[in-house]
């Protein structure tokens, strides 16, 4: 039962490392961009640009934050005779004003699978309207198409005047690690935009989950190689803290066991062991990952 439940928890921490809270890039909205007569938070695209001729501006920095200085404050509103919904996305956002439609693109590199997406809000709707924070974890399938590994929707309807704390989980469609994350953020429906609807946000952060184990290398600058191997296998560790290696074959059984330097290449001698397949298990005071090896 011990060798069932270690290859059990072997094959489960094959790929993924759980991780705490991370921001969104510029998720608390303390950094902007100044373009002609408006400014932008850096990495976010709005509306904007499409509304400037008319100077009317529906994303503003506010100096009322929950966190830091200040946060981002979305209006819809009505421009000429249209109505021009608050809207960010930390990617590309082009909207056409008088067909009320918009093309979405881009987003941040992120390889993560979080739990949740949280953030703080304030909200001000027009009678009946809502707003809308939608978070896409993306995966690039054939060079163009991309596909949805996950996804976490927040919407509210009701008026709320202090900072008030939100989360929302993700729900995910696929075992996939994304390439990528696209975040919107809209103060009104957008299907029935209604102009006066006001979105306060800070302090977007993503929550608990898993990262995949080729990023926990590249965080912690190490590297396992080669990989296939027939006779030595190489480990770099380059930062963190001095660890423990082990590699244990598929039925549980620890083979191999030593220990490890940072900034020293370590090399294993894994010429007398059968060939198949292993896991090698690197562990450290605070953290540990574990990868598939193929000894040849």
């Amino acid at each position: 039962m011990k060798k069932i439940f270690t290859l059990f928890f072997a094959l489960t921490t094959l790929y993924f490392v759980s991780f705490g809270q991370v921001d969104v890039d510029n998720g608390g909205f303390e950094n902007w961009t100044s373009f002609s007569g408006y400014e932008d938070p850096t990495g976010w695209d709005s509306p904007n640009f499409e509304a400037a001729y008319a100077s009317s501006f529906v994303v503003s920095k506010s100096t009322d934050a929950y966190e830091g200085t200040f946060s981002v404050k979305l209006e819809s509103k009505t421009v000429i005779m249209f109505v021009v919904p608050g809207v960010i996305v930390n990617g590309d956002f082009s909207y056409n004003i008088s067909a009320g439609t918009a093309d979405v693109s881009g987003g941040d590199p992120y390889t993560q699978r979080p739990e949740k997406l949280t953030g703080w809000y304030k909200y001000t709707p027009a009678s009946g309207d809502s707003c809308t924070i939608v978070a896409g974890l993306m995966k690039r399938i054939d060079g163009i198409t991309r596909d949805t590994v996950g996804s976490a929707v927040f919407s509210a309807k009701t008026a709320v005047s202090t900072w008030t704390y939100f989360e929302v989980p993700f729900d995910y469609n696929s075992l996939d690690n994304p390439d990528s994350i696209l975040i919107a953020a809209t103060s009104t429906d957008y299907t029935n935009a209604m102009a006066g609807s006001t979105l306060y946000l800070d302090k977007l952060q993503l929550a608990g989950g898993t990262v995949g184990v080729q990023d926990v290398f590249e965080m912690l600058d190490a590297s396992v190689y080669p990989n296939p191997a027939a006779n030595d296998l190489y480990i770099d560790l380059k930062s963190g803290q001095d660890a423990r290696v082990k590699i244990i074959n598929v039925i549980g059984k620890e083979v191999i066991k030593k220990e490890i330097e940072i900034g020293i290449r370590t090399k294993i001698d894994i010429s007398k062991l059968p060939q198949g397949v292993y896991f090698i298990e690197v562990e450290s005071s605070t953290e540990k990952f574990t990868q598939k090896i193929i000894k040849n």
